[in-house]
């Protein structure tokens, strides 16, 4: 709203101004199309033609294992997309207690740019999601997760597995998807949330996906958690370039 009356009253300042010579009259109108520019390419705004970043958050932590604060992960990245220069740009949708039927249901529904794992791994077994029985979990393997992204690549460009142990099943997936970052090792809660919550805060103020990785990294280290700062890995798929932003 104060845009939209600051452009009225400028529009109306050139109009009073016909009267007193052609040369005003460029001036200002010149100076109301710089502000209007101004204006609109500090918001952050989508340019006619450019392409909404989705991330689709795909929470799973069955009752039967380790618990953990993905709502406070969710909260985290949501809260630096809104601070970012390109918050517009972005836009944050969620999956709970997320089932191995769920998966095909959500990718489809949504069209990700960038498909975001939380919840535990289990290393060569797999992914840990929910079972049909709410008290079990069911593991998806990364042969399956690979098939998954093959079908249904269109729209993704990046894939983070932010799980213990899930190097294995990103190996699978950047076969077919630009960029994958998994996790070599056990990865301490609060260190996964820090860490995701940079590398989209990277993203959203236009980082190239190798710099918003460096950045998650970075976050670890600016917070202590120096057990740590070595156990994401990205991953790239052969002729992706990582300095590429996204959506390039």
């Amino acid at each position: 709203m104060r845009d939209w009356l600051l452009h009225r009253a400028d529009q109306r300042l050139v109009a009073n101004a016909a009267a007193s010579g052609p040369e005003i009259v460029t001036v200002l109108t010149e100076l109301c199309r710089t502000h209007e520019t101004n204006t609109h390419s500090n918001l952050g705004e989508l340019a006619e033609g450019d392409k909404m970043v989705k991330i689709l958050f795909l929470g799973a932590n069955p009752l039967n294992s380790t618990r953990l604060a993905l709502d406070e992960e969710i909260r985290e990245i949501e809260q630096k997309l809104r601070a970012a220069r390109l918050r517009d740009s972005f836009e944050l949708r969620s999956r709970w207690a997320v089932r191995p039927t769920d998966l095909q249901q959500a990718l489809l529904d949504e069209e990700p740019t960038i498909a975001h794992f939380s919840g535990h791994g289990d290393g060569a077994a797999g992914l840990v999601l929910h079972a049909d029985d709410a008290t079990n979990d069911a593991l998806v393997t990364a042969a399956a997760l690979r098939s998954l992204f093959r079908v249904l690549k269109d729209n993704v460009r990046v894939v983070v597995l932010n799980a213990c142990f899930s190097t294995e099943q990103a190996t699978a997936i950047v076969e077919e998807i630009d960029f994958v970052v998994g996790t070599s090792d056990e990865i301490d809660d609060d260190a996964a949330r820090f860490f995701a919550a940079a590398f989209y805060r990277g993203l959203a103020f236009g980082k190239s996906v190798q710099s918003a990785f460096d950045l998650g990294l970075n976050e670890l280290q600016l917070n202590g958690f120096v057990d740590d700062e070595a156990v994401p890995v990205l991953l790239v798929r052969s002729g992706a370039d990582p300095a590429s932003a996204v959506p390039a």
